[in-house]
């Protein structure tokens, strides 16, 4: 089979679309749970990604292969993911980054891990 090229691109709110379906709905991290309830998890998504990329700075990256979205990953600091609280291991360390969710698809495993490589370097160079 031959090898399709990966790109990797920041999460914005112009490709969050391109995030799987059951993920752009899923706020499991980015809400506290009393706020679970009657809402529109997908309008949860995008307002706490807007939220986050204007108070904090990128938060995520999609990998395409093939021009097709392969898989993604997202983070951010413990006081943009109110979940993390809820954990027995909390208090998470406020200069700590959580890798909060990914995904990729089976056949572009090697697409999550170039998903990955920026968050690395990310955190390499916030922790210099």
């Amino acid at each position: 089979m031959p090898r399709r090229s990966v790109d990797c691109v920041d999460l914005t709110l112009d490709n969050l679309h391109d995030l799987p379906g059951p993920c752009r709905a899923c706020v499991f991290w980015e809400l506290d749970p009393a706020s679970i309830g009657a809402i529109d998890p997908e309008m949860e998504k995008e307002a706490w990604l807007s939220d986050t990329l204007l108070e904090w700075g990128r938060c995520g990256h999609l990998a395409y292969a093939g021009g097709q979205p392969a898989g993604y990953v997202l983070y951010a600091p413990a006081a943009y993911v109110p979940r993390s609280a809820a954990f027995p291991t909390a208090p998470v360390s406020p200069d700590a980054v959580l890798l909060i969710s990914g995904f990729a698809y089976l056949l572009a495993i090697p697409a999550f891990f170039a998903v990955l490589l920026p968050l690395t370097a990310r955190v390499q160079l916030k922790a210099a």
